[in-house]
């Protein structure tokens, strides 16, 4: 009576349809469930990776920030280096040019100055191009006049000295010359001597100075710069011809 149906078979029938649906219904039901637990998944899977990539950023940003502190004070331990290199150079120039005028003087005083030393040398005078060739000069200058020295110490005592000194060099240089450093077999043959002992810090009498310079002349020749022309072999003779005996 409350369905208005008096057939038993369409009743059945209608409750019959009713019930797939209902069962169709429960099964979209759980269908949509299953796909909403699915989206609830992605999302917490999508606020995992964000999570990440942000604490990703962040620590990126840190690592940036670390990075850029530290080439700031990379920088300026730089500049600051710099400045004392700056510093040492300026003074290494003043150290230089004070060298370059000693250098002059004493080139001047013990008569390096010759027309045939400028021709060799150029008109430009001391530079820090041509500094070691005057100093080889210097040295073969000063080799010459302690020659000179020891050969008339006995005759012209203290005279000899400023004769030498004014004298013009024994040799006179071709018009360019190779500055040879002092040979090393020659300083480990010299290292088997017996060395000098330390005298006191008083004048030494003529006859000691004499020893002296007569002892340790050879020596200083044999280790000193050699200063010869371009062409010349080091033994004196010129290259391609037989060396006189």
């Amino acid at each position: 009576d409350a369905t208005g149906i008096e057939d038993i078979d369409q009743l059945v029938n209608t409750f019959l349809a009713a019930e797939d649906q209902n069962y169709t219904l429960f099964n979209y039901v759980n269908e949509v469930n299953q796909e909403i637990e699915k989206l609830e998944d992605q999302i917490n899977v999508m606020r995992s990776e964000i999570n990440k990539y942000r604490e990703t950023g962040q620590e990126l940003d840190r690592t940036k920030s670390r990075e850029l502190s530290e080439g700031d004070a990379r920088l300026a331990g730089c500049e600051a280096q710099s400045q004392m290199y700056e510093k040492r150079y300026e003074s290494a120039m003043g150290m230089t040019a004070v060298l370059r005028q000693g250098i002059s003087e004493l080139f001047e005083r013990i008569g390096c100055n010759t027309p045939a030393v400028r021709d060799l040398l150029g008109e430009e005078g001391l530079t820090e191009a041509n500094l070691v060739a005057y100093l080889g000069i210097i040295e073969q200058r000063t080799n010459e006049i302690l020659q000179v020295y020891a050969r008339r110490k006995a005759v012209l005592g203290t005279e000899g000295l400023t004769e030498a000194l004014q004298a013009q060099p024994l040799t006179q240089p071709g018009n360019r010359i190779v500055i040879e450093p002092p040979s090393t077999t020659q300083e480990e043959e010299m290292d088997g001597l017996e060395p000098e002992m330390v005298e006191e810090d008083r004048p030494l009498t003529r006859e000691a100075l004499e020893s002296k310079v007569a002892r340790t002349l050879p020596r200083k020749l044999e280790t000193a710069i050699k200063v010869r022309p371009a062409g010349a072999d080091a033994t004196g003779g010129k290259r391609g011809s037989p060396t006189r005996r």
